[in-house]
C-alpha cells in the first residue's frame, strides 16, 4: 500500500483480475460492510464492456439513471447508473475483477433517495468565471483528480452521506491499475451513521469549483475547448475558417495562437475567447488592430475589450 495526499485518500496496487482475501484492501471492504448499511455503485456509461454485463446481470427495476428528472433528461442513454449492491450479487465479482475504470463504489448509512439526490446535485457546478458546467464525477479519473485537489472540508461536501468511496485507478488509456479508497474526513470524530445523519441535502447548483480544482484538468479542458471552438466556427464562420486553413494549414496551432492573443487582453472565459477568435478570423488582414498594447492589457474589462475591438474594426471600415 502507498499513501497519497490528502491523507484521506489511500491507494492500493491491484492488477486486474486479482483480488484475494488476504489483500489488505479486501479486509478494508469487510470493515466497510460491517460499519455501514449499504454499498452503492455509480457506473460510468462510457465503460462499454462492463455496461454490457450490467444489463445482462442487474434487474432493471433496481437501478436509477442519474440524469432522470434533471436538465440532462434528454441525454438518458448517456446517463450514469446508480444502484445498491451486495456481495451476494454476481455483478459484485464482475466489478472487482473488471479491468475498466467503471465509476466508483460508495459505502453509506444514508437513505437511498438522499444519496441519489446528493449525486444528482453534483451534475452541475459553478466555475471560477461563474459559468456553469457539467461535472463528470461518475468518471473514476475525474472523481479522483477532484478529490485529490480538495481541502478536507470540500472532500466532506463531495462525499456527502458516504463514509467511504472506492475508486478504480486507471492508466491514461482508461484501464484499471489499482484502487483508491477515499474516507470521509469527519470519520475522525463521527461514526459512519453520524456522517449520514449530519448530512444535509443542498438545493440548486452549489459546488464552487476553484482554480486549484481545475489544475489537474487544464490540459484536457484546453483540448476540449479548442475542439468545440473549431466545431462552432465551422458552423458559423465556415468561409473564413476555410480561408484560414488554406493560409495556415492545421487549425489547432493557428487557433491556439489566436487564443493566446485573446488572453493577452485579459480574456479568460470561454465565451469571450470564442468571440475574440471569431473576430480574428473574420478580420485577420487587420490583425494589428486586434493585438493588445501594453498600456491596454489591464485597462478594460472583457466585454469592454470586445466592444473596443469591434469599434476599431468599424472605424477602419473592415
Amino acid at each position: 500500500m502507498t499513501s497519497t495526499m490528502p491523507a484521506y485518500i489511500e491507494c492500493y496496487d491491484s492488477p486486474p483480475n486479482e483480488f484475494h482475501k488476504r489483500d489488505e484492501l479486501f479486509l478494508r471492504l469487510e470493515k466497510y460492510f460491517a460499519e455501514t448499511s449499504r454499498a452503492d455503485v455509480v457506473l460510468n456509461p462510457a465503460t462499454a464492456n462492463i455496461i454490457s454485463d450490467f444489463h445482462a446481470q442487474v434487474d432493471t427495476a433496481g437501478y436509477t439513471l442519474l440524469f432522470a428528472g434533471t436538465g440532462y433528461e434528454h441525454l438518458l442513454p448517456q446517463s450514469p447508473y446508480f444502484f445498491p449492491i451486495t456481495r451476494q450479487r454476481a455483478f459484485w465479482s464482475r466489478l472487482l475483477s473488471s479491468a475498466e475504470a467503471w465509476g466508483f463504489l460508495g459505502f453509506t448509512c444514508g437513505e437511498r433517495n438522499i444519496c441519489e439526490t446528493h449525486w444528482k446535485s453534483l451534475l452541475n457546478v459553478v466555475l471560477p468565471d461563474e459559468s456553469l458546467t457539467h461535472f463528470r464525477f461518475y468518471s473514476s479519473t475525474v472523481l479522483l483528480k477532484m478529490a485529490r485537489a480538495c481541502t478536507a472540508g470540500e472532500l466532506s461536501w463531495l462525499l456527502g452521506p458516504y463514509a467511504y468511496i472506492l475508486v478504480p485507478q486507471c492508466s491514461p488509456e482508461g484501464w484499471r491499475t489499482g484502487w483508491a479508497v477515499i474516507s470521509h474526513p469527519s470519520l475522525a470524530a463521527f461514526s459512519p451513521q453520524a456522517v449520514a445523519d449530519r448530512y444535509v441535502v443542498r438545493e440548486g447548483v452549489w459546488w464552487q469549483v476553484r482554480e486549484e480544482h481545475l489544475a489537474p484538468f487544464k490540459a484536457t479542458l484546453a483540448k476540449v475547448f479548442l475542439h468545440n471552438l473549431i466545431e462552432w466556427l465551422w458552423a458559423h464562420e465556415a468561409v473564413y475558417l476555410l480561408a484560414a486553413q488554406k493560409r495556415h494549414g492545421p487549425l489547432e496551432p493557428f487557433l491556439t495562437a489566436v487564443l493566446d492573443e485573446g488572453r493577452n487582453w485579459g480574456l479568460v472565459a470561454e465565451t469571450h475567447l470564442s468571440r475574440y477568435a471569431r473576430l480574428y478570423i473574420r478580420h485577420e488582414t487587420q490583425k494589428d488592430l486586434l493585438h493588445a498594447r501594453d498600456n491596454e492589457k489591464d485597462r478594460l474589462r472583457p466585454e469592454a475589450v470586445l466592444q473596443e475591438l469591434e469599434r476599431r474594426l468599424q472605424k477602419e471600415g473592415v
